[in-house]
C-alpha cells in the first residue's frame, strides 16, 4: 500500500461494520437518483445527504479518483445513513435543457428528494 492510503483516518470503534448499498429516483419533476448508503444495524445518528457541485456527479462521493472507497462509505460504516443525489440534468437523474437548468430547479428537486426520504438530513 502507498503512504495516501495507510494515512486514511478509519471510523472508530466501527471499521467493520456492514453497509447495505441502494439506489433509486426520487418522485420530482426533474427525477432524482440518488445512491443510499447505510450500516445494516441502524443507529441514532442522523441521516447525512453528500450533495455534489457543479461538474461533478455523486460519484465524487462514492469513490477515490484511485478506486478506494469515498467519503459515503466512511459515513456509513461510521454509523450514518448517507443520501448521495445526482443534481437535477446531471449524471443518472433526468434529463433537463440547459437553458431550464436553474438554482431554483436543482433546489426544489432536491428538497423533494429529502420530503421523500421522510427525515431531516445534514
Amino acid at each position: 500500500m502507498d503512504g495516501a492510503a495507510t494515512n486514511r483516518a478509519k471510523p472508530s470503534g466501527s471499521a467493520a461494520a456492514k453497509i447495505r448499498r441502494d439506489s433509486g429516483f426520487a418522485p420530482t419533476d426533474p427525477a432524482v437518483y440518488f445512491d443510499l448508503f447505510e450500516p445494516t444495524r441502524r443507529t441514532r445518528k442522523p441521516t447525512v445527504m453528500m450533495i455534489h457541485g457543479g461538474g461533478h456527479t455523486g460519484t465524487c462521493y462514492i469513490h477515490t479518483p484511485d478506486g478506494r472507497p469515498g467519503w459515503a462509505q466512511y459515513f456509513a460504516a461510521s454509523g450514518h445513513r448517507v443520501v448521495v443525489p445526482d443534481w437535477p440534468g446531471t449524471g443518472r437523474s433526468g434529463a433537463v435543457a440547459n437553458e431550464r437548468l436553474t438554482g431554483e430547479l436543482v433546489c426544489r428537486a432536491l428538497g423533494g428528494l429529502i420530503a421523500h426520504l421522510g427525515e431531516p438530513v445534514v
